[in-house]
């Protein structure tokens, strides 16, 4: 399941704020040193962590394993590791596209979206991981937050979806959208 959507900064903070007041916990997607990964468990500790782009999702009810940390080099911040999305866990993939985050007001709006897989890799028994029902449901879930007041733009096979502040502000100035969407926004207000 992928959903793709655009949403304004409060919104992004209220997606991030309901993931923790469910009880799951966000590792953010970075580079990191040693093959440990920050877990976030509470508001206080994502206020280091908002300009982050990228989290996986996890809690304890669906995750069979821990998230498994590759090794690599990278260009500029040499050895360390990364999280490998799809081996282990399960997890939840939440980008937040934040560009223009020094900006908090509400009308800027900006990409977002959540992923999952149909199947993980266990890295304990190499095979393939169905997530449970408990994945499932809370994936859904997660996707309602974002889908409720909004609306969905079709264009060609691909859908994006405007949270309920987005598709407001699109109303009000559909120039806060990018261009592939600005056409579609019009056709739904005519």
């Amino acid at each position: 399941m992928e959903l793709e959507f655009y949403s304004n900064a409060v919104e992004q903070d209220q997606l991030l704020q309901w993931v923790l007041e469910q009880g799951a916990s966000l590792v953010p997607d970075q580079h990191y040193i040693e093959p440990h990964c920050v877990t976030i468990t509470s508001d206080a500790e994502l206020a280091q962590w908002r300009t982050t782009a990228k989290f996986f999702v996890v809690r304890p009810d669906w995750q069979m394993e821990p998230l498994h940390l590759r090794p690599y080099i990278h260009q500029t911040k040499g050895g360390g590791f990364y999280v490998s999305g799809r081996d282990g866990g399960p997890s939840i993939e939440l980008a937040l596209y934040r560009a223009h985050r020094e900006n908090t007001e509400s009308e800027t709006l900006a990409g977002g979206m959540i992923g999952t897989y149909p199947f993980y890799c266990s890295m304990r028994s190499s095979t393939r991981m169905t997530p449970n029902p408990a994945f499932r449901k809370f994936s859904r879930c997660m996707a309602d937050q974002v889908r409720r007041g909004g609306r969905a733009l079709k264009i060609g096979k691909r859908v994006w979806w405007l949270t309920a502040g987005a598709w407001a502000a699109a109303q009000r100035d559909p120039q806060q959208l990018p261009a592939v969407l600005r056409d579609a926004a019009r056709a739904a207000l005519d």
